[in-house]
């Protein structure tokens, strides 16, 4: 399970910093089973930032979900342009319930440390991300 968590405010040096090291964490997991939860309740993205002048192109062949909690359902939908033609779309999340019910639908459990670091994010000017091993 990838565990993703946005906060602060966000620039074009954020981004490829961010998805350089999300492509090379997915690199390493070449051949697994994956899934990943993106925390951006905290994510601040200035008009700017919406409209990348460059491509996204992750290795996305193995995995099985991608969930966004987000402050309301409709937030981040600048986002969904990257995932036109891939046959996974994200599910977005308002609360840890209804989340963790869907993962468990499809028998994905959600690690205890990320559902507590969850609850416990901070805000800062930066990203995080974490692999976890179930």
């Amino acid at each position: 399970m990838l565990y993703v968590r946005l906060h602060g405010v966000w620039s074009t040096q954020l981004d490829l910093a961010y998805l350089s090291e999300l492509a090379e964490t997915i690199r390493g997991m070449r051949g697994q089973s994956w899934s990943m939860i993106v925390d951006m309740r905290e994510w601040v993205v200035p008009e700017a930032a919406k409209d990348p002048k460059y491509n996204v192109d992750l290795d996305s062949r193995n995995q099985k979900a991608e969930v966004w909690l987000v402050d309301h359902i409709d937030a981040q939908t600048h986002l969904l342009v990257h995932f036109e033609n891939r046959p996974l779309q994200p599910k977005r999340f308002t609360e840890m319930g209804p989340l963790e019910a869907w993962l468990t639908t499809l028998q994905i459990s959600l690690p205890a440390e990320i559902h507590d670091d969850i609850k416990l994010h901070t805000q800062a000017n930066s990203h995080e991300v974490k692999k976890s091993e179930i």
